[in-house]
């Protein structure tokens, strides 16, 4: 496999200079895009490149274990409940609540989550 010149722009660059260098590339990018993408490839970029530069800056942050807290008992809805919900006619609304979260490796089972 081929690797790009930005193949590891984090690693051989500081910080400040990797969130320096993708605001370049964004640049380019937006620049060189058709004129009628072009709001919306702007709009999709500089939200990528502040995420990118939240992820550079933030990467080496600590999370504070213990102020996490487990969300309250009624937050969460078991597959039971869901059955019983009145699907609105417009899918749409039920679908802006929908959360998806896809545990990889062993930390589902670590966490004590067993099959699909």
């Amino acid at each position: 496999m081929k690797r790009s010149k930005y193949h590891s722009i984090s690693m051989e660059f500081s910080a400040q200079e990797s969130v320096d260098a993708m605001k370049v590339e964004v640049e380019t990018l937006i620049v060189g895009a058709k004129p009628e993408e072009r709001t919306d490839a702007e709009r999709n970029l500089r939200g990528f490149q502040r995420l990118f530069a939240q992820f550079i800056n933030e990467r080496y942050s600590v999370v504070e274990w213990g102020r996490v807290c487990p969300p309250p008992k009624d937050f969460i809805r078991t597959y039971e409940s869901i059955s019983k919900i009145k699907i609105p006619k417009d899918p749409k609304v039920i679908l802006d609540k929908l959360v998806v979260l896809k545990l990889n490796g062993g930390l589902g089972t670590t966490m004590g989550c067993s099959g699909p």
